[in-house]
């Protein structure tokens, strides 16, 4: 259980992250796409989307008792669309993203140490709720790297 709650205190933290991105997002051109790569909107878009579909989900079944997990996509990267927030302002995205990060960590405020031993299989692998937070707390990180180097590479342009 222990281990359980660092991970989710560092899930807590992250989302402070998100809250903070806020203050410096909107001072770059948060929408421009350097060549062949995703812009910082898209980035963050991303998080949001592979929490609500990837690894919320899957915990959610975990949490139900369920025994497997079918996605649509192999990888939760492949079923992201930049059309999925065409029109939406960064401000929203972060705001999702918080919002849903809540979502999350009121879900596994309820876990039972019973439930840390459940596990779901997800395209072969079985998974519990350590490794499915783990993994996405690792790729929450190394995105949210990716969108502070390239503000502060923007930024050092001006």
């Amino acid at each position: 259980m222990e281990q359980l709650k660092k991970l989710v205190e560092d899930a807590a933290y992250l989302q402070d992250e998100v809250e903070a991105l806020k203050y410096v997002i909107n001072s770059v051109p948060y929408d421009e796409k350097p060549a062949g790569r995703h812009s910082i909107l898209e980035m963050v878009a991303l998080i949001d989307h592979a929490q609500q579909n990837h690894f919320r989900l899957a915990m959610q079944q975990i949490l139900a008792g369920r025994k497997e997990v079918a996605f649509d996509q192999e990888d939760f990267r492949k079923s992201f669309s930049p059309d999925q927030i065409e029109g939406k302002s960064v401000d929203r995205v972060l705001e999702k993203i918080i919002k849903h990060r809540a979502a999350i960590i009121s879900m596994l405020g309820k876990v039972t140490p019973a439930d840390l031993h459940k596990t779901v299989n997800i395209r072969g692998k079985d998974k519990n709720i350590h490794m499915l937070l783990d993994e996405m707390l690792q790729f929450e990180r190394a995105q949210l790297k990716q969108v502070a180097e390239r503000v502060l590479a923007i930024s050092d342009r001006k």
